[in-house]
């Protein structure tokens, strides 16, 4: 929808056209755009400050105040991004998606890891100024790597290696709901990892995964024994099935579209527990890189060593083969592949992975993962079939690049071309935490004491069930093939998200909603809570003031909503409900004026909407 509304301030219009240019032109029309030789008048000629634009009359015809390029920009940027703001659309709509896609590929990563220490600090700061005792953690935990995810994604450029990165960490999952929420380093750390390799190869994603040691600690191979049949201890299974079943193949044989192989009707298995017993073998022999000096490690524990306990370990180097403790001989793989008998741990595995990788279900298997996270629920098997066809070879003979496998998803005719957002199977519901980082990277954001915009997201994920790197399981938030009973699962569909949404969760969701956009008492609506850095809860507050002039036109707000927040897709029954709601506020609340009222209430209904909760 335009900006503007032009009916109400221009009433009367008169057209005159050349009638040689008329007859001349190929093909014979006018308007959208098309205004050579002709001229506009109007009997009235209205302007108002908090109009977008200029409401000429030659407006009407010229094309000026129609926005699909800038709203079908902030839908791309709505499946590219974890947030963004009027200067991203500018620059997507100055050099096109494509040229957009690959200039993010060049952009420096943003690592999380050196904030976190940041962040640190001024907390031991904070802490030491407040008169507190026991300043000097040895360990940063969750709550500082919460602070230092928020404040990288509300500062960085390299929009788009965040929003992959997300997607990875809820395929390769790792989380806080285990000891490895007392250690923010190692969560940076992982975290980092999946930037480093978010437009890499995938081959090498899944090496490095195997060695970090916050996977090591989470899927359990790290001081993984090998075989001691007399003591009765047997290598631990658990990273061998999960690197299997959710991080590469799955479980049953796939088509390139994402389908099922069927033979008479039943689903193949990609491996079985034989398999998974000869992976682990593969996974023995590996602890921690490296000691972290602040644990104050025992004299008897003077460098890395195989059993190691997790108390000492650095959680931000690659964990080590010890080759005593890895598992001789011969492995089997998958198809029938044997290691050599000869191999160190390392090239083990190596082997392994390159068995993984060789396997043909890793196309299919993630590209459909990752097409879920970026742009919709149910992609067609062709969608899926272009983008394996790009995973398996990138144009020069190379599988598993995530930079033509990015790229490729997002510029599908399926994410791109408008005809699919009116298609009933198109679209999905949004995630908690991707709603609170758009709308708080599209507005303006202040703090009275510095400009760190943090945030403490124990209190969101209690309400949303969602947090950065905090998923329930390894199964992360929801499984791919998750979907309501009803009219979904009747229609055959999936909606992933959905396993989230429940009576608790859709009120904690609506309520944190009127906290971004309520006044408190007379201070602006607290968009972040800042909390265990400091001896008292502070917060970054929404700075409304430049939004005040739009009030005496409830129309006019409600075109800056639907431009920035549900990018063109605010239906009439919301324009409706809103333009109501809004207008009836007559007196100020308590400690409010009557036209932040407005602006609170109108941005709540938007954030609660269906227009901006479902991404089409």
């Amino acid at each position: 929808m335009a900006p503007i509304n032009y009916k109400y301030s221009l009433y009367c219009i008169g057209i005159l056209i050349m009638p040689f240019y008329l007859t001349a032109q190929t093909p014979a029309y006018f308007g959208g755009g098309n205004t050579s030789g002709m001229t506009v008048t109007a009997s009235s000629h209205m302007t108002d400050p908090v109009w977008a634009t200029d409401p000429s009359p030659i407006n009407t015809i010229n094309g000026s105040g129609f926005d699909a390029d800038y709203y079908e920009a902030g839908r791309f940027l709505m499946q590219a991004t974890v947030g963004f703001n009027e200067i991203h659309i500018q620059d997507v709509l100055s050099i096109g998606m494509d040229s957009w896609v690959d200039d993010q590929f060049q952009k420096p990563i943003s690592s999380v890891l050196p904030v976190l220490y940041q962040v640190g600090q001024i907390s031991r700061d904070s802490c030491i100024a407040g008169g507190g005792s026991n300043c000097d953690r040895d360990r940063l935990n969750e709550n500082v790597f919460s602070h230092a995810w928020w404040d990288t994604n509300m500062k960085n450029d390299d929009l788009l290696r965040h929003k992959v990165a997300m997607a990875l960490s809820e395929i390769l999952v790792i989380s806080r709901n285990s000891r490895l929420g007392q250690n923010g380093e190692g969560l940076a750390d992982y975290y980092d990892l999946l930037l480093q390799h978010a437009f890499g190869n995938y081959r090498d994603l899944l090496y490095d995964v195997s060695r970090h040691p916050a996977m090591g600690y989470y899927l359990t191979h790290a001081n993984n024994p090998k075989t001691d049949v007399a003591a009765n201890i047997y290598p631990d299974e658990n990273f061998a099935r999960e690197i299997l079943q959710l991080f590469s193949i799955g479980l049953v044989e796939l088509n390139n579209d994402g389908t099922a192989v069927l033979v008479n009707g039943n689903p193949v298995p990609t491996y079985d527990n034989y398999t998974v017993g000869e992976f682990s073998k593969i996974f023995t022999g590996l602890s921690w890189g490296a000691l972290w000096p602040a644990s104050n490690p025992p004299a008897s524990v003077s460098g890395p060593a195989f059993g190691v306990s997790i108390n000492y370990a650095d959680f931000t180097t690659p964990m080590l083969m010890f080759d005593s403790a890895h598992e001789p001989g011969i492995k089997n793989l998958l198809n029938g592949q044997l290691t050599s008998a000869s191999n160190t741990g390392l090239e083990d595995l190596d082997a392994a992975i390159d068995n993984i990788m060789a396997h043909h279900n890793v196309a299919p298997f993630v590209c459909y993962r990752l097409i879920q996270r970026l742009v919709k629920s149910n992609p067609s098997p062709a969608y899926v079939t272009r983008v394996v066809s790009v995973f398996n070879n990138n144009g020069n003979g190379v599988k598993g690049d995530m930079k033509t496998v990015v790229k490729a998803i997002l510029m599908d005719e399926e994410a791109r071309n408008c005809a699919y957002q009116l298609n009933d199977k198109n679209g999905r519901l949004k995630e908690p935490m991707f709603m609170h980082s758009h709308f708080a990277r599209m507005i303006t954001l202040e703090r009275d004491q510095d400009n760190y915009f943090w945030n403490s997201d124990g209190f969101f994920h209690a309400a949303t069930k969602q947090g950065v790197l905090k998923a329930p399981s390894v199964f992360n938030f929801f499984k791919c093939n998750d979907g309501p009973k009803g009219l979904i699962q009747d229609a055959g569909l999936v909606a992933p998200e959905f396993s989230i949404l429940t009576q608790q969760t859709s009120v904690g969701y609506i309520n944190y909603a009127n906290t971004w956009s309520r006044d408190h008492n007379g201070e602006n609506s607290r968009v972040f809570r800042i909390s265990e850095l400091s001896w008292d809860d502070q917060y970054v507050y929404w700075d409304k003031d430049s939004f005040l002039p739009y009030t005496h036109d409830t129309e006019a707000y409600i075109n800056w909503l639907d431009r920035h927040l549900t990018v063109g897709t605010m239906s009439d029954d919301t324009r409706q409900l809103i333009r109501d709601a809004a207008d009836a506020i007559l007196a100020p609340g308590y400690l409010s004026t009557i036209s932040k009222d407005r602006i609170s209430l109108a941005t709540y209904l938007t954030l609660i909407s269906p227009d901006y909760t479902i991404l089409r």
